[in-house]
């Protein structure tokens, strides 16, 4: 396969793009177990705090994984309705994996990259039909952050891929834990890797594990201070996960 793109590969991405947000903009609601969940945690950050309806809740905002949904919904909830922000948001997620894919395909083979177009398959999986949303959000960005992480062990410091790899830190970390793990695994393996730090034509000399692991120090920097930030709030967060554990009924879980 050729590295560049070919007459097709543009408008079969766009029909499948078109073709995966066909379930998202033309039903009234989209199925999800945890979406009601999610919305109305949402919701509940928007209304104020003289609202009749927060004497039942306590919303308080943390630095903590799964918030990134909250903070992607709160400005689209002042300007849209609540189902109308809630396709948005899902639209995005649709979008966003595949682009992903193929922005993780063109660093990592670039001669094969049209494999990417396979992601279209994963995107209505079962996290998406759970309503695992945060995580769901957090997808595209481990494979952008591995993308990046890749290009910085092949000594591609520029300013762009160091403010992306910031962004994309923060962003992972505030979506859901399983994908702070994902992300900090998979850069930890190509770091250990031998072709890691080769460009994809093997035409660079060998960068050793050690300065491999100090790009990716260097470039995820802001992963050490939201880790210091999220155990600062453990004592809140760990109280209330400890009340909810506390009051669960136990045999519901069988």
């Amino acid at each position: 396969m050729s590295q560049k793109p070919n007459i097709t590969s543009i408008p079969l991405y766009l029909v499948l793009t078109l073709a995966n947000l066909i379930p998202i903009l033309f039903v009234k609601y989209v199925p999800g177990l945890d979406l009601p969940n999610h919305v109305l945690a949402a919701t509940l950050h928007t209304l104020p705090a003289a609202d009749p309806r927060m004497e039942y809740f306590h919303v308080q905002w943390f630095c903590s994984p799964y918030m990134l949904f909250h903070l992607v919904m709160y400005p689209l909830l002042h300007l849209f309705g609540i189902l109308a922000s809630l396709r948005i948001v899902l639209s995005l997620c649709v979008v966003a994996i595949p682009l992903s894919a193929l922005f993780f395909m063109r660093v990592f083979n670039p001669h094969n990259w049209e494999w990417a177009f396979c992601s279209f398959l994963f995107v209505f999986t079962f996290h998406f039909e759970y309503g695992f949303i945060p995580y769901v959000m957090g997808i595209p960005l481990v494979l952008c952050g591995l993308a990046l992480a890749r290009l910085l062990m092949q000594g591609r410091f520029s300013a762009k891929v160091l403010l992306a790899s910031g962004a994309v830190t923060v962003l992972v970390y505030l979506s859901h834990v399983i994908n702070i793990f994902a992300l900090t695994i998979g850069a930890v393996v190509l770091a250990i890797l031998p072709e890691g730090g080769r460009d994809n034509t093997g035409d660079d000399e060998h960068v050793g594990t050690k300065n491999k692991l100090g790009r990716l120090a260097l470039a995820f920097a802001a992963s050490i201070i939201l880790l210091c930030v999220f155990i600062m709030q453990l004592p809140d967060t760990g109280t209330s996960v400890g009340r909810a554990l506390a009051s669960m009924e136990y045999r519901s879980l069988f």
